[in-house]
């Protein structure tokens, strides 16, 4: 019989999550609620089987976080769930070979391995064009230099993925990813980032001082990197994340329903029914950006007006609790802030796809 994962993401958020009236102040996830959702498989879902996973489609992942995070109403913790099978899955599963795959996959889905993903560098973000950190030949192995930051769950991460520059071919920058694990010689943990958002998720920085990795630690082809893992991320990340941004648009719903009460009535109930239509018109396109498939150009176009539907979404949100006079719990103050940061995160990205689209008409 077929697990309904939705069903018990949510039944899990509610026993364990929702119980934690402080989890928006949280620097980070307690560890008895990880190793309860690696008891409960959660952390398996995105792992193949031979590995010890449970694997799920895309679309049921979404529908499980959307669930788990209503239920919690903290859209971190869910970012934190998505972020664990979007390295289990996009990173080590998609670019490992059978060693690697053997080695991390099963650590990853029982939960006793957790991944970060080190691409941005301070004061020049994710951009290949100024990214400096360095991977030179050492023997068989690389020793890489240089500094990282906003590596989200840094702090709790046993293996982290980090892009570094292999060589140069005709004055372009080649990239290739290396696993480094956690206490290797040379590596640093720093602050990187003053993230106060999106809590209990956790960020840090590394600094890289002459890191010693072998052979095997090379992830996928040599100076392919920014190809398969730099440039492809954000959109896949962006797809794999709606279901913490839907169920945090749920829960919002849900906490104005409770606080306004009989103040929904008239143009205020149909401002929320709009914004309930809203919602439920994401979730028809991320239906056809899924369809469209990870990486596609129309999913690209589809995730680009999602951005913008959400955005405004989140808007009027806003304005309707602030005409209503309704005062949020703490908590539910911290969703909406989530929500709200959300909207502004890779916004540089978004507005340059945006400013190729008006070019191009």
């Amino acid at each position: 019989m077929t697990a309904d994962w939705p069903a018990r993401a949510k039944a899990f958020a509610e026993q364990y999550l929702a119980p934690l009236a402080d989890i928006h102040t949280l620097d980070a996830l307690p560890d008895s609620i990880w190793q309860a959702m690696a008891d409960e498989g959660l952390l398996a879902l995105s792992a193949p089987e031979e590995f010890g996973g449970t694997p799920i489609d895309p679309a049921t992942q979404i529908a499980a976080v959307e669930g788990f995070v209503r239920a919690a109403r903290n859209v971190g913790v869910g970012s934190i769930w998505q972020g664990h099978l979007h390295n289990a899955g996009f990173v080590i599963n998609r670019l490992g070979n059978d060693a690697q795959r053997r080695r991390h996959l099963p650590a990853l889905a029982r939960g006793e391995a957790r991944m970060a993903v080190s691409i941005s560098e301070p004061k020049v973000g994710a951009h290949p064009k100024h990214l400096t950190t360095r991977a030179e030949r050492d023997g068989d192995g690389w020793r890489i230099t240089g500094e990282k930051s906003y590596l989200t769950q840094g702090p709790q991460a046993t293996l982290i993925a980090v892009l570094a520059i292999t060589g140069i071919e005709n004055g372009v920058k080649r990239y290739s990813i290396f696993l480094v694990p956690r206490g290797a010689d040379g590596l640093e943990y720093v602050p990187g980032g003053n993230v106060d958002y999106l809590k209990p998720s956790s960020h840090c920085g590394l600094k890289l001082n002459g890191v010693y990795v072998g052979p095997e630690a090379l992830l996928g082809p040599l100076g392919e990197g920014y190809d398969l893992l730099g440039k492809p991320m954000r959109d896949h990340e962006d797809l794999a994340n709606l279901g913490a941004r839907f169920g945090g648009f749920a829960a919002e719903f849900d906490v104005l329903k409770e606080q306004a009460g009989a103040a929904l009535t008239g143009d205020a109930a149909i401002r929320f029914g709009a914004l309930v239509a809203g919602l439920n018109g994401l979730k028809t396109l991320a239906a056809a950006a899924l369809a469209a498939g990870p990486g596609s150009a129309g999913a690209e176009l589809l995730l680009l007006d999602i951005r913008n539907r959400s955005t405004a979404l989140q808007a009027d949100y806003g304005a309707l609790v602030a005409d209503l006079g309704v005062q949020l719990p703490p908590r539910e103050a911290s969703l909406k802030r989530d929500l709200d940061k959300l909207g502004n995160l890779a916004a540089y990205v978004q507005r340059i796809k945006l400013e190729r689209l008006a070019a191009g008409w």
